[in-house]
């Protein structure tokens, strides 16, 4: 019955049939691990955009915050009762509802889960074979059916088994560690953990010890240097006492944790916690540096002094998220340059939180810095005496999209000499602590030029409020757009304006821009008509416009449209219409006048 085994034919076959299939199984392997990947012209920024907000560019985002929230302020009772209910949240619940984002988790991975059916699945046709070749054996007593379906029944195990043996390869032959949930996470190269006092490296493919030291920030820079070429650091949760800086100087490598409060670097020496430097954009330049769900604090309550991350001269492509920044004495994110050609560009700052520190976020500028955008932070709790919650100098062309700017000492947000950007969609709350001779929610100053600032809202927080919402504060700046957003967080006024091309629209809680239609009826005597109109407007720097209907028999032979204090409190808060014909309207015939004011200069 068996001596077809012996048979130098069939074991040349199940030779080639095992070969072929282990090399399907590992090329189906790799390929299913490849569509995980991004696609090779795609950047780190336009996958981080897709993948974690569901549109393809920078540009549909910006849309997408401005549609929200003009729906909003396009409507002024629900755009009041969304105020006063933000308003009332801050009054009645100073602290902010904040959630740490979902943690990794860790799946170990000899296997996938996309193994298992596979692996299932070979025993029912065995199964099957074998209950076959019984009944046709016993019903025909015929030994040759039952020897070909054994026959069959062995090449099919095999192939079914040399299948699996190349899928589980090719899914364990460069990785260890899988990072969940998110498809953007990378697979581990080195993995770092806690063990005792200790923080221990390895290989994430071998396992292998890399370095086990009780200092831990050695550790880390001893996984950074190992890996030439870039690549996924791992740091499970745990506490790692930080007593060097760590710095990141190649290209693509990722520092990975399992989220706030859980994978937790504490600074414990008077230094900058991590660094991020490139020399020149070469194929070993800083790109595509990622910092995502790490906890890190600066001690500053032990005295320790220092910033948190430092970004310095050539800087691209990278991603900082998810992080959660506080207590230090320094900047909590810190770009900087000592190089004369340096740039710095192409990267996102999301969905961090930073607070609590005496300093801020601040970008000090380059030769070129360009392309930046921050969605989704919080920038809080900034106490040092001058502190902002984010400053930038010099940068053009970027977004502030979502984030919330809250309890900063001077200001949330400061402009210096920016050029094309955007604000949209942001929260800006009591923006000003005891003993600032500031106090704004956004300050633009020395030739900030071509930005708009559109759907954002200004609240107080308890009793502290802005001095001006929006402050304009040289008056080299030029070009700005102030629209579609809510005004209700200042002591003195919603906009300081000084510059150039200052335009101011469609804001609530700041009107710039009023209209209407009065009615004036003749009584066949009068030809001179007089109307006082309330123009409610934030200034009385303003133009007046006016027109009418033409009577049945009468025309207009002139119209002045001017504005008067008729309180004598020195402000022009009337629109005085007069408007003559040749003749006296008829008894009783309406004529329409129509008005607009609209604020103009400073």
């Amino acid at each position: 019955m068996f001596y077809g085994l012996r048979n130098k034919l069939l074991v040349v076959i199940l030779i080639i049939i095992a070969i072929g299939m282990v090399q399907i199984g590992y090329m189906q392997a790799l390929a299913t691990q490849k569509q995980m990947q991004p696609t090779a012209n795609e950047d780190l920024f336009t996958q981080y955009i897709r993948e974690e907000f569901g549109v393809p560019d920078i540009e549909e985002l910006v849309r997408k915050y401005m549609k929200m929230t003009q729906q909003i302020s396009s409507n002024k009772e629900l755009g009041e009762t969304y105020l006063y209910n933000l308003h009332d949240v801050f009054l009645q619940n100073p602290q902010l509802p904040i959630k740490a984002p979902p943690r990794y988790d860790v799946v170990y991975a000899p296997y996938s889960n996309s193994v298992i059916p596979i692996q299932g699945m070979m025993g029912i046709p065995l199964l099957g074979l074998m209950i076959m070749a019984i009944i046709v054996g016993k019903k025909y007593k015929n030994k040759k059916v039952v020897t070909w379906l054994l026959y069959g029944m062995l090449v099919l195990a095999v192939a079914i088994s040399s299948y699996s043996i190349g899928y589980v390869y090719g899914q364990t032959a460069s990785t260890t560690i899988v990072i969940e949930p998110s498809s953007f996470a990378k697979t581990a190269d080195v993995i770092i953990f806690k063990d005792g006092d200790y923080a221990v490296a390895i290989n994430g493919t071998t396992g292998q010890v890399i370095a086990r030291s009780v200092n831990h920030s050695s550790v880390i820079q001893e996984a950074i240097d190992r890996l030439p070429n870039g690549g996924t650091i791992f740091i499970r949760r745990g506490t790692y006492y930080i007593y060097n800086t760590i710095t990141i100087y190649r290209k693509k490598v990722a520092l990975i944790g399992e989220g706030w409060r859980v994978s937790r670097l504490i600074l414990k020496n008077n230094t900058d916690m991590i660094h991020v430097e490139g020399t020149a954009f070469t194929d070993e330049d800083v790109a595509g540096i990622i910092l995502m769900h790490l906890d890190i604090y600066g001690n500053a309550e032990e005295g320790y002094s220092g910033n948190a991350i430092v970004l310095k001269n050539f800087i691209k492509d990278c991603i900082i998220a998810y992080n959660y920044i506080r207590q230090f004495k320094g900047y909590l994110l810190y770009q900087i340059y000592d190089i004369g050609d340096a740039q710095a560009k192409d990267s996102v700052i999301a969905f961090n939180q930073f607070e609590s520190s005496q300093k801020g976020v601040r970008f000090a500028g380059a030769h070129i810095l360009a392309n930046w955008w921050f969605i989704g932070n919080y920038f809080y709790y900034v106490t040092g005496s001058g502190a902002k919650g984010l400053e930038i100098n010099g940068m053009n062309v970027f977004a502030i999209i979502g984030n919330f700017f809250w309890d900063n000492y001077d200001m949330g947000l400061a402009l210096l000499g920016c050029h094309k950007g955007t604000v949209v969609g942001n929260y800006f709350a009591g923006n000003k602590r005891s003993g600032s001779t500031k106090g704004y929610g956004i300050g633009l100053y020395y030739g900030t030029s071509y930005i708009t600032i559109s759907s954002n809202v200004f609240v107080p927080y308890g009793e502290q409020y802005h001095t001006y919402d929006i402050y304009i504060g040289t008056d080299d700046v030029h070009d700005i757009v102030i629209s579609n957003n809510l005004f209700g967080g200042y002591s003195t006024d919603a906009i300081y304006k000084q510059g150039t091309n200052i335009k101011i629209y469609n804001n609530l809680g700041y009107i710039t821009k009023n209209s209407g239609v009065v009615t004036v009826t003749g009584d066949g005597n009068t030809t001179t008509f007089t109307v006082d109109i309330q123009h409610n407007l934030t200034s009385d720097n303003a133009v007046c416009y006016a027109s009418t209907t033409k009577p049945t028999d009468a025309v207009p032979t002139s119209i002045y449209c001017y504005l008067v204090d008729t309180n004598n409190d020195d402000y022009y808060e009337t629109a005085r219409i007069i408007v003559k014909f040749d003749t006296a309207p008829a008894v009783n015939e309406t004529i329409k006048i129509f008005w607009e004011v609209e604020v103009v200069g400073r």
